[in-house]
């Protein structure tokens, strides 16, 4: 009774630890204790009056829930931690800042604390294909490697009773299908699989577009199959942008141009705009558009006062031509901490 005493007023106060810092140290992979893996930047002080002997954190950017992982050790009271944790190294890849949120705790004595906002397992962060008896529990998109495609990571669990021989997975952005993917071998029920697939420029990886991982279809050893009947649109060559004309920007766009730089595996964008808040803006997050899609994400970092008119060229990994591109804001970030975020398409 006393630990389950314990438990429950834990779990309804703020954590007990202050996370101070959570990044890669560089975007590219720096450190690899071994192959497939990186290190993720972990600080922390244990605010709580006894040592702590285990830490779940919950890993995400903007978009969303990107993996969970677990730092061990004897973490005495006010001491400040910083530990390289290891982790799936196509996570290092994936852009925007990161968040380590603590899930759980495990204390010396045994007791522990568990935020219930935060949740301890993945899969409960992630949209799932209803009928579809295959869990996810990750889903993100990554840069390739040294102008490689991009790369789409997941992880799934068949809870049909059955064996699985073929599951189907589409990666979302924006509401389209710009991947898919088909597992095929034996997959046993409750067992997670990880696996990985080259997914194109398509699959943008991006901290402000929506994603989420659908389950198309499913074939079994013995029985009937599964199949999606009303699967997302798919799209073609880019997520799709539907410019919503009830949509009004807090910037407006003066100049946009792309064009494809000779002789690099990469784009040149130049573009202006105008901040039309009352607020001075730090960051302006735009979406290259072009025949419907949004082919890139661009970014402009400083002070930015109202009603001045701001000039800048920015460059894709992208090896595309293009025709009638335009320059789309998606998110906007004020002085004063406040955001402006485009409606977009879960």
């Amino acid at each position: 009774m006393l630990l389950h005493a314990l438990f429950t007023i834990a779990a309804m106060t703020a954590p007990p630890v202050d996370v101070s810092h959570c990044a890669f140290t560089d975007r590219a992979v720096l450190e690899i204790p071994q192959p497939g893996w990186a290190a993720l930047d972990v600080a922390f002080t244990n605010g709580a009056a006894q040592p702590i002997t285990a830490i779940t954190f919950a890993v995400s950017n903007d978009a969303g829930r990107l993996a969970t992982v677990v730092d061990r050790g004897s973490f005495a009271p006010g001491a400040r931690i910083a530990h390289k944790i290891q982790t799936d190294e196509e996570l290092a890849r994936v852009p925007g800042d990161m968040a380590c949120a603590p899930a759980a705790i495990t204390y010396a004595d045994g007791s522990t604390w568990v935020d219930p906002a935060v949740h301890v397992d993945p899969a409960a962060s992630l949209a799932q294909t209803p009928g579809s008896n295959v869990r996810m529990s990750t889903c993100y998109a990554s840069f390739g490697l040294k102008g490689a495609p991009n790369e789409v990571r997941e992880t799934f669990r068949n809870t049909d009773s059955r064996v699985a021989t073929r599951i189907e997975i589409g990666y979302v952005v924006n509401g389209g299908i710009v991947s898919r993917f088909t597992n095929e071998g034996k997959y046993s029920p409750g067992i997670d699989i990880v696996s990985s697939w080259t997914a194109g420029n398509a699959a943008v990886p991006s901290e402000i577009l929506p994603r989420r991982c659908v389950v198309l279809s499913v074939a079994y050893a013995n029985g009937p199959a599964w199949k999606d009947l009303a699967p997302p649109p798919t799209a073609h060559g880019a997520p799709p942008f539907d410019d919503d004309p009830a949509t009004t920007a807090p910037v407006t766009m003066t100049h946009c141009r792309a064009s494809h730089v000779e002789g690099r595996y990469s784009a040149e964008v130049g573009f202006a705009y105008i901040n039309d808040a009352k607020l001075v803006a730090t960051r302006v997050d735009f979406g290259l558009v072009e025949n419907g899609g949004i082919v890139g994400i661009f970014s402009n970092a400083g002070s930015f006062a109202p009603g001045i008119e701001i000039r800048h060229t920015s460059y894709l990994d992208d090896s595309l031509s293009y025709t009638s591109p335009s320059c789309v804001p998606l998110r906007v970030r004020y002085a004063d901490g406040s955001v402006w975020n485009r409606p977009l398409t879960p």
